[in-house]
Formats: structure tokens, C-alpha cells, sequence
């Protein structure tokens, strides 16, 4: 069995992934420059919306070991928490559409792993494969109901479709709750959908971080250019 954590360390795990994302995950535009020809000046083109003047890099942090066993911890513990209490436990699987949510399920098998628990996970397509065996899943989904699990929650949309595939594909049923590193709605506890509801646990929340332009926090990856914000043609 895991052992409970302990409320220091997880506070200390939490204010360490604030500063890190706060610094390497959340890009500020600077309000003088243009980052699209087709977008305002200080706008990012996001899926969210038309544009919006910040958006979060969460890969910069799923790739990083220190900060996903940060991650895979505290929603390890909380699911475990939480299916003691009779949520399922202890037969639950975890899913979540690529690409996002395969570094995050990786981390959170690795954690239970070092607890001699095993735990299973598959991932779902953002569309069907247009060879081979056409498959909309990889990975092999067991009987278990299904944790999604996500980087960021917007709309939530990712789990809807999560629980369409879930459903109609794999005659499988969600579980009563979901993780994400960070959801965009602060008063979304929850989400209806269909004969389903779902709780949203997430570690953060966008107003927990502060989202207007800082100089000393600005960065762009080194294939963009600073003015249109474009990859370098290589070839």
C-alpha cells in the first residue's frame, strides 16, 4: 500500500512546481511584439480562443523527471486518497488523449511502481490511424473503470472525447474523478456530461499564477524567431 504524504513535503512539491512553471512554462507576451501576422500585437493564435496575450507550455514540465515525480506524487496520493474512501478502489485504469497525457501516465505507473502496485493505461488518438489496423487506442485497455488524466483543462472538451471513446469504442466506463496539472475555469469542480459526471482535480488553477508580461520571466524556444514567431526551415 502507499503510505499517506506527508503535508510538508506535498506543500513543498506544490510551491516547487509553481516557481517552475512560473518560469519556464508560462510564456507572457511582450506587448510590443508581433507573434502572428494575423494576430494583435502582444497576441498568441491559441486553440482556446482567437488569441489571448499568455498560454502555457506545459511539456517544458512533462518532461522534466523531478518535476513529473512532483506531478505522478500528488495525484498518486490523492487517487489513492480517495479510493479508500470507495471510489473503485483498487481496480481503475488511466487514460488520456495524446499527446499531453502520455508523459503524465508514464510518471504515475513509475510512482506506483516503486509500491510494488501496478496500474494500467492507454491512450487515446486525437483521430483514427489511417493505416495499419485503424486503431483509435494504444495501449490495452482492461475492464477497469477509467481516470483521465490531462495537462491542462480548458473547456473540457479532452475529457469528453476521452469518455465518447471510452464508451462507444471500448464499452468502458469513467471514473467518478480526473487530474489535471492546471484547469483554465476556476469554478469547475466538475463536469456534466452526458449521464456522466466527473470531478476535476488539478493542482493549479490559471489565477494562481500571475499572467501579465515580465521582462525578467520573458523566453522563446530557440527555433522560433522573435519577431513572427516561426520555425526555421531546416531543409
Amino acid at each position: 500500500m502507499i503510505p499517506k504524504l506527508d503535508e510538508k513535503l506535498k506543500n513543498d512539491m506544490i510551491e516547487q512546481l509553481h516557481e517552475y512553471i512560473d518560469r519556464h512554462c508560462l510564456f507572457r507576451c511582450n506587448p510590443d511584439v508581433h507573434y502572428n501576422e494575423c494576430c494583435p500585437v502582444g497576441k498568441l493564435p491559441t486553440t482556446y480562443r482567437k488569441d489571448m496575450s499568455f498560454q502555457f507550455f506545459l511539456r517544458r514540465l512533462t518532461h522534466n523527471s523531478k518535476m513529473m515525480t512532483f506531478v505522478s506524487s500528488l495525484f498518486i496520493h490523492d487517487l489513492f486518497d480517495k479510493m479508500e474512501q470507495g471510489l473503485e478502489y483498487p481496480n481503475v485504469q488511466l487514460c488520456g488523449l495524446e499527446s499531453s497525457s502520455i508523459p503524465i501516465m508514464i510518471a504515475m505507473q513509475a510512482y506506483c511502481s516503486r509500491f510494488n502496485i501496478s496500474i494500467n493505461s492507454f491512450s487515446i488518438r486525437k483521430e483514427r490511424k489511417s493505416y495499419g489496423l485503424f486503431n483509435f487506442v494504444d495501449g490495452i485497455p482492461t475492464e477497469a473503470p477509467v481516470v483521465i488524466v490531462d495537462d491542462i483543462i480548458n473547456s473540457g472538451k479532452s475529457i469528453m472525447n476521452c469518455i465518447d471513446c471510452c464508451k462507444y469504442e471500448l464499452n468502458l466506463k469513467p471514473a467518478k474523478n480526473s487530474y489535471s496539472i492546471i484547469k483554465f475555469n476556476n469554478h469547475m469542480e466538475s463536469l456534466k456530461y452526458k449521464e456522466n459526471v466527473i470531478d476535476i482535480t488539478s493542482i493549479f488553477v490559471v489565477n494562481d499564477f500571475n499572467i501579465k508580461y515580465d521582462e525578467s520571466k520573458y523566453w522563446l524556444p530557440k527555433d522560433c524567431e522573435k519577431i513572427e514567431n516561426k520555425r526555421a526551415d531546416y531543409f
